[in-house]
């Protein structure tokens, strides 16, 4: 299961909410192969609707 959620991220000397996936920015790579079936089920934590692309 994939969790979506605004995680605390320090870059350059600051801190912000980044929207991440299991706590990583970019999210995991996913490896699938031609003929495979992918099933993924996702929770948004984020305070936000969002969009996942593949």
């Amino acid at each position: 299961m994939k969790q979506i959620q605004a995680t605390k991220v320090k870059r350059l000397c600051k801190t912000h909410n980044t929207i991440t996936v299991n706590g990583m920015f970019p999210g995991p790579t996913l490896e699938i192969k031609n003929g495979d079936t992918l099933e993924v089920q996702v929770v948004n934590k984020a305070r936000y609707n969002l969009t996942i692309h593949w």
